[in-house]
């Protein structure tokens, strides 16, 4: 069994060796206590420092993958060899960037730099889930007609965005982080002007959008649930909430079946249709991350509430839309959360895009944290039942979700091939992140339920090894918080065995150990062994992922309020 030394320990004997010769009760050596409790306290202060955003010392390399992780493939269902991923981009740097001259006074952004920043936006957008069809942007750009080019809300967005993305240091471009105020200040202006004139206003919504998630990555979370706010709301007015198939000829058209008047008129073309569609699961995005992980009230209405519940079906991949094979199967949060039979594998694998899969997993998280609450704050059979039903929808999306290639098993490291495979990996981790909620509900009085976290847990630590080193960064901030509650689990579990291991300090309570208390001492040392190794990997993840959200987990209460147990 593999052990991972921590960094920055005075000591070179590892925590397995600590662990492994037994000792009599009540006459452990102090110095090994001492060793012991300064391991695990090495650990809990480098989760707790991570997880409130500040720079934390650096993990050691993981290397190899445990056999508990070996023998969870099955569970995360990842199979056969993987690659690398890594993106470049196929445009040179514009003389007007490169020689320094002050493009960024323009009215306008020169054409070249333009062309640059919408590569670079292009490039990463799949990184905060915004997809829309390039081909049709573009026609829109090339076109004379100023009412039908982009709005300025929607282009300074993009760029906003762009700039945002080269401080990431995710592709060898020039750092343009110094004008995100000047192209915030520039979309702001352009949202209100869109507003005044009632001009383009699907680009009023994608503009909005792109301005919450800015505000989002870059950790100004009360000013990006401002703007959410409006856009969700707005959105639901130009009914964007109630889009209710895939496929053109199916739209129905809520202006003549109800007495509720939209902003917009129904979608005239399918690339049209697919573009409104993802741009409301991007609002719907940013409404769960927002209300799940950081507590605010959520500006979208549940789904069963009318006459604005959310009853849009989940979006195809974008060129899904520009395509002649078309299906009439379409699914809907409530067919996601209904008690049913598991769906056949293939059907499902079929039609999930890569978006679907980690909205239908978000939405388990979002649905599990609320009934939790509720239950903790008021237990009630009836909220028990709620989470049985809940679970057992969450267990059958997970069947549904695809596997990704994974390396061998005597691999020193691993990589998501493609933003495909890495959507699998955050669908798979979030979905454990769900039912961690749910057994963390009931864990302190139900062993059964202890366990079940536990194990979900270590599952969500083994994904982290198929994500790669060099793809942490490209998790999404629901899989960081993921990622956050496993080590939290970890980590109050480790206590517990600690506690165990090292037994009541009054040598008169016990002089030796029979052969049984000696083989439970063992179970329990190589279980805090294989925690350790967990905890330290995902140390390793979030302090990767923490260059991009650099505030992780500053807002989520439950990850923050690290509990000490003794």
């Amino acid at each position: 069994m593999s052990t991972n030394p921590v960094s920055g320990s005075d000591t070179n004997v590892d925590l397995a060796t600590l662990l492994t010769t037994p000792l009599e009760r009540g006459k452990a050596c102090v110095e090994c206590r001492r060793k012991k409790q300064e391991r695990l306290g090495e650990l809990e202060t480098k989760l707790q420092t991570l997880i409130r955003g500040q720079e934390a010392a650096s993990s050691p390399p993981i290397v190899g993958v445990s056999q508990q992780e070996v023998g969870a493939r099955d569970a995360t269902g990842i199979t056969g060899p993987g690659g690398h991923f890594k993106q470049t981009l196929d445009i040179d740097t514009p003389e007007e960037i490169m020689s320094g001259l002050k493009w960024w006074e323009n009215k306008t952004v020169p054409a070249a730099v333009h062309d640059y920043l919408l590569k670079i936006f292009i490039t990463h957008c799949w990184r905060v889930h915004f997809y829309f069809n390039q081909t049709a942007f573009e026609t829109r750009m090339a076109s004379n007609d100023p009412a039908t080019r982009p709005h300025p809300c929607y282009l300074n967005g993009i760029y906003l965005m762009a700039c945002y993305f080269t401080s990431l240091d995710l592709a060898p471009s020039p750092y343009l982080g110094e004008h995100e105020g000047l192209f915030l200040g520039r979309a702001q202006k352009a949202l209100t002007e869109s507003l005044a004139m009632s001009d383009r206003l699907m680009d009023f919504v994608r503009g909005s959008s792109l301005v919450t998630i800015y505000f989002l990555m870059r950790g100004r979370y009360l000013e990006g649930y401002h703007v959410h706010c409006g856009t969700a709301r707005f959105a639901l007015s130009c009914g964007l909430h109630r889009i209710n198939s895939n496929e053109l000829s199916e739209i129905g058209d809520d202006h003549s079946a109800s007495n509720i008047g939209y902003l917009l008129s129904p979608p005239e073309t399918e690339v049209e249709l697919g573009d409104r569609l993802n741009a409301f699961w991007q609002i719907y995005w940013c409404d769960k991350l927002l209300s799940t992980l950081m507590g605010f009230v959520a500006a979208l209405p549940g789904q069963a509430e009318q006459p604005d519940g959310v009853s849009s079906v989940f979006p195809r991949d974008i060129g899904y839309y520009m395509g002649n094979h078309r299906s009439s199967r379409s699914d809907t949060i409530p067919d996601l959360l209904m008690a049913r039979s598991t769906p056949n594998v293939t059907t499902q694998q079929h039609k999930d895009s890569s978006f679907a899969m980690v909205l239908k997993a978000l939405t388990l998280l979002e649905q599990a944290n609320r009934l939790g609450h509720i239950h903790r704050s008021k237990p009630s059979d009836s909220n028990i039942a709620s989470l049985k039903e809940l679970h057992m929808a969450t267990d059958r999306f997970a069947a549904t979700i695809p596997v990704v290639s994974a390396p061998a098993e005597d691999a020193e490291e691993s990589s998501a091939s493609d933003p495909v495979s890495i959507a699998v990996l955050m669908a798979r981790t979030i979905t454990l992140g769900a039912l961690l909620e749910m057994n963390n509900t009931t864990a302190a009085r139900d062993a059964q339920a202890y366990n079940a976290r536990l194990t979900s847990a270590g599952y969500i630590a083994s994904l982290v090894f198929y994500f790669g080193p060099e793809n942490y960064g490209n998790a999404d901030l629901a899989t960081g918080y993921c990622w956050c509650l496993a080590a939290q689990v970890l980590l109050e579990h480790m206590h517990k065995v600690r506690a165990q291991l090292l037994g009541p300090t009054d040598p008169r309570s016990s002089t030796s150990m029979e052969v049984s208390e000696q083989s439970s001492m063992e179970a329990l040392t190589d279980s805090l062994t294989e925690c350790e190794s967990q905890l330290t990997r995902l140390l390793a993840a979030l302090e990767k992922l923490s260059t991009v959200f650099p505030t992780l987990g500053e807002h989520i209460p439950r990850t923050v309020n690290t509990r000490t147990i003794y």
